[in-house]
């Protein structure tokens, strides 16, 4: 398996969510901070695979995902990144994560969600957002 994590940023299980991403030293708008792996599957194995290992599919296309097939791969594949409204980090294209404005060290850097997930999901994901405040609420 190939991917890239900037030398810059590292998990901690201290996160507000239990595991988060942090930057160890400040990030500059627009900088990769990460590009994703996994097995490319199908619509249908990546919900057996979000059964079986947790949420870590990333749709990049019409019935395409990137999943850890195996517990082994989950730590190099997944992405903790957190979600806000206000996010720090973006996609850009289909499988690698920029800064959407220069990150502080220390800072946790979160993504919104309803950016990355373009499956059935997105409907409970907009669910949950509607029973959000408001205020939380980015439209």
């Amino acid at each position: 398996m190939k991917f890239y994590r900037s030398p810059k940023i590292e998990n901690h299980k201290e996160s507000v969510s239990g595991c988060g991403i942090f930057a160890k030293e400040c990030i500059s708008k627009g900088e990769l901070v990460w590009v994703r792996d996994g097995t490319v599957v199908n619509f249908a194995r990546a919900m057996e695979l979000d059964q079986e290992l947790g949420d870590y599919s990333l749709q990049i296309m019409d019935n395409c995902f990137l999943c850890p097939t195996s517990l082994t791969e989950v730590p190099d594949v997944a992405i903790f990144f957190n979600h806000p409204c206000d996010s720090t980090v973006c996609v850009f294209g289909q499988v690698c994560f920029v800064a959407l404005r220069n990150i502080e060290s220390a800072e946790e850097l979160t993504v919104h969600y309803a950016t990355i997930v373009a499956h059935e999901y997105r409907h409970q994901l907009s669910m949950w957002h509607r029973q959000m405040s408001s205020s939380d609420y980015r439209r």
